[in-house]
């Protein structure tokens, strides 16, 4: 069996870390989703004009 060379507690920090990231990531394509819909509404309702 192949054994990483760290210890359980640096996988875990590693681990945790990797989480961090995949959940800010998602936050800043949620947050660049909402601005893109509002500017499309924003400019939708500036065509209606």
């Amino acid at each position: 069996m192949f054994l990483l060379p760290v210890s359980w507690s640096d996988l875990s920090a590693i681990l945790n870390a990797a989480g961090a990231v995949v959940i800010l990531v998602g936050g800043a394509l949620d947050v660049a989703r909402k601005v893109r819909e509002l500017h499309d509404r924003r400019r939708d309702d500036e065509g209606d004009r």
